[in-house]
């Protein structure tokens, strides 16, 4: 069945009472261990042939089509994406990207900032490139806002 791709002891994946129906070989020690909802899958969703060798290892390789970064986010998905679930992840825009996101900005949604593909272009980091239009000053005490204004909104401002 295999055609000698994976040895000859035959024992160390199928048993001597049934040859399919209880398949012995643990994932643990592959380069690929099965974590997360990836322990349900069955063999043949990864395996498509019997020398089990042509499995994909990245995430993309399989879910693409799960990807609505549409590949813009790179390959690295498990960086921000948990194995247990795709809606269950957890990233750090602050210690990624070095721009935390407080105040209002903590409920703008990732597509409010980032119109274009990160790897094209990203989105600029100062107030005024997203502001200018509520700016009652004109523009004429420069492009640094933070240093009056807060996150929490534009219209309270800190005086010294």
């Amino acid at each position: 069945m295999h055609a000698g791709k994976l040895g000859t002891d035959c024992a160390q994946c199928h048993s001597v009472e049934t040859w399919r129906g209880h398949l012995q070989f643990d994932h643990d020690f592959s380069q690929f261990p099965l974590v997360g909802l990836h322990v349900a899958v069955p063999c043949f969703a990864c395996h498509r042939s019997t020398s089990f060798k042509e499995a994909r290892q990245a995430c993309v390789d399989c879910h693409a089509t799960d990807d609505r970064h549409k590949g813009s986010l790179g390959r690295d998905c498990e960086a921000c994406h948990s194995v247990n679930g795709w809606n269950l992840w957890q990233f750090d825009h602050g210690k990624s990207t070095k721009f935390a996101l407080t105040g209002a900005h903590s409920k703008v949604a990732c597509e409010g900032c980032h119109k274009q593909p990160p790897h094209v272009a990203k989105p600029p980091q100062d107030c005024a490139a997203c502001h200018a239009e509520e700016d009652v000053h004109l523009g004429q005490f420069g492009r640094q806002c933070q240093r009056c204004h807060v996150t929490t909104t534009v219209k309270a401002a800190r005086l010294q």
